[in-house]
């Protein structure tokens, strides 16, 4: 039998009993609702950083895919696509081609007479080149050809041609490791980027790139060797490589000054200094085609409405590290809770309560098929969505209206966007009292309202309503976490939806697109 250690018991009888008692987080769940649990435990579960800010092509997205999937499945939902054989309902994934990703395939590199171990001492980065040079070494400075008050490393004759260009990762620091460029939105200007150094450098002649940890700097992350990412192969790119502090000490040893005073003078703009050791690098980088996914699961329609469809979807994807589209800086975890773990929330529970809802209706009552989707690649520009509506499960005529979820975790003082009312016939009239039964404050326009996935159904005429709230300033940040969501009132978007739902589905006719020409 286990027996609690002694020690531990006689703390926690020195514990005051009130301390003891006290379980906040405990007594705040007991005050809500089992649905705001539920709406909370997506969300934490799909920001978690296992989840690797859900981008596709990592395992992160896989899995998050497949939570999806799980619950669909959980709530008798049917896949909604063919599979590869052709089989109508096979499958609940729809895959399509997303560019690519960038990969280093191969990596060496020499400094003196010792070989550097890969991902120990050194990485080739995927926004680099492919090749292989042996040549002399010359340090920039931070490698930053303009920036504010004239600012300069690389002066306007500089010359590299055949050169190995070293750098310090970062930009001009002050005396506490802290930008001199920084903002009141930013810690580091985009200069700091080393996919601009490697362009500034190159376009000077610069045969490769080395670029050191620069010392004294605030950044925590500064010293971590990191791939980072990139989409597509350059032509003209040069061969890049992260180097340890270690293996920059041993590179700039012969420079006659420490790293610090060398740090210090490219704060101040002056660099170009040749270095006598001997490096050589080598580095192939390659395209690796990247497929994404679609996944959805559909509540089957009846008689004479089966046909028709309604599409309730979010997007599930988000940032990853921050790879494109951060307000925040790359190489951090997005971890994306409000967008969009809140609308894929939504998606999953309202798939819940519809497919409960058809069990209820009369068997002799016609209903429309609705598909759950969590759509895939919408930051990096309405992919998924896009694919679908030239690929869908049915024909796009036949689709009655088009519901979107983009970022609906953050409602402040009740409002929320409730955009496309008037995208198609008589919706005005039967969201009317929906819209004034509900504990939200509904903010309807007439304007077509666009930059989600919605967008690509629009552009086919399908009616759409879309809701989202303000835009907050950890939007696509890495401070987008679980613990700054309002569940309460992400539930109350759910069930706004739910009588959406549960009226559009059997509906006699289908709203017909009204578009632009509308008030």
């Amino acid at each position: 039998m286990n027996r609690i250690p002694v020690f531990v018991t006689a703390c926690l009888l020195l514990l005051p009993s009130a301390l003891v008692a006290q379980t906040p987080i405990a007594d705040a769940k007991k005050a809500v609702s089992a649905e705001v649990l539920k709406f909370e435990e997506h969300v934490v579960t799909l920001s978690n950083p296992f989840f690797e800010g859900r981008v596709p092509g990592s395992n992160g997205m896989e899995v998050a895919k497949d939570y999806m999937e799980f619950w669909f499945k959980q709530y008798g939902l049917v896949p909604s696509f063919s599979d590869e054989k052709g089989n109508a309902n096979g499958s609940w994934r729809q895959p399509f081609p997303l560019g690519g990703k960038v990969q280093v395939s191969a990596e060496a590199m020499q400094v003196g007479d010792r070989k550097l171990i890969a991902a120990q001492d050194f990485l080739a980065l995927p926004i680099g080149g492919s090749g292989k040079v042996d040549a002399p070494l010359v340090f920039c400075g931070y490698g930053i050809r303009t920036g504010p008050d004239g600012f300069s490393n690389l002066p306007g004759d500089v010359d590299l041609d055949g050169k190995i260009a070293v750098v310090f990762s970062h930009e001009p620091m002050d005396d506490a490791g802290k930008s001199q460029w920084a903002t009141a939105r930013r810690d580091w200007s985009r200069r700091r980027l080393t996919r601009f150094k490697a362009s500034a450098l190159g376009r000077v002649g610069a045969k490769g790139l080395i670029v050191i940890p620069a010392p004294g700097v605030s950044d925590p992350e500064a010293g971590i060797l990191d791939r980072g990412r990139a989409t597509r192969v350059r032509s003209d790119a040069i061969p890049v490589m992260h180097v340890t502090a270690a293996v920059g000490k041993e590179i700039l040893k012969d420079s006659g000054k420490s790293a610090m005073d060398l740090r210090k003078m490219s704060d101040a703009g002056e660099a170009m200094l040749p270095l006598q050791t001997k490096v050589s690098i080598s580095a192939t980088v390659e395209l690796e085609r990247t497929m994404a996914e679609n996944v959805a699961g559909t509540i089957p329609g009846r008689g004479a409405l089966k046909d028709e469809i309604v599409i309730i979807g979010a997007h599930l994807d988000h940032l990853g590290m921050g790879y494109f589209g951060s307000r925040g800086g790359s190489g951090k975890l997005h971890p994306g809770a409000d967008d969009n773990a809140t609308g894929a929330a939504a998606v999953i529970m309202l798939a819940e309560r519809l497919a409960a809802h058809y069990k209820s209706l009369p068997p002799d009552q016609p209903a429309r098929s609705i598909v759950c989707v969590g759509w895939s690649a919408e930051e990096s520009g309405l992919n998924g969505s896009r694919f679908y509506v030239n690929n869908p499960i049915g024909k796009i005529e036949d689709h009655a209206l088009c519901i979107n979820f983009d970022m609906i975790g953050r409602v402040e003082g009740k409002r929320l966007k409730f955009a496309g009312t008037t995208s198609g016939t008589g919706m005005e009239a039967w969201l009317e009292p929906i819209i004034k039964g509900s504990d939200l404050e509904l903010q309807t326009s007439s304007r077509m309202s666009g930059g989600s996935d919605h967008m690509s159904f629009m552009q086919k005429q399908v009616p759409y309503l879309f809701s989202i709230n303000d835009l907050h300033a950890d939007y696509h940040t890495p401070r987008d976490t679980s613990a700054k969501i309002n569940c309460v009132d992400g539930v109350k978007v759910v069930d706004l939806y739910e009588s959406v739902g549960k009226i559009i589905s059997t509906l006699p006719e289908k709203p017909k697109w009204v578009g632009r020409s509308r008030r």
